[in-house]
């Protein structure tokens, strides 16, 4: 499996496959700054290749409504992910 860890997302996948596995950092505070961070690391991962994602959201605790609608953009957060699921164990990330 390849795995990277980036400041506050590690990203792993299946050698050959288009399925990238994400986990979110621990009490995880998602602003602008940070979500325009984890897309370039999820971007960086995938090689700006079009791929499916799994995503962990439960280690976030809070997301402003900005970062919320950037992560929720065609052309930004959801840029190259052909369709997602997510993992939430707690209210703040579902």
């Amino acid at each position: 499996m390849k795995t990277k860890k980036y400041p506050f997302v590690t990203c792993s996948k299946e050698p050959e496959s288009n399925i990238i596995y994400v986990e979110y950092a621990e009490n995880l505070k998602v602003d602008m700054k940070i979500a325009k961070e984890l897309v370039a690391s999820r971007l960086d991962f995938a090689e700006n290749q079009k791929h499916y994602v799994v995503i962990d959201v439960s280690n976030v605790k809070q997301f402003t409504s900005e970062a919320k609608k950037y992560l929720q953009s065609k052309d930004a957060g959801l840029k190259d992910i052909l369709a997602a699921a997510f993992i939430a164990s707690n209210n703040v990330a579902a």
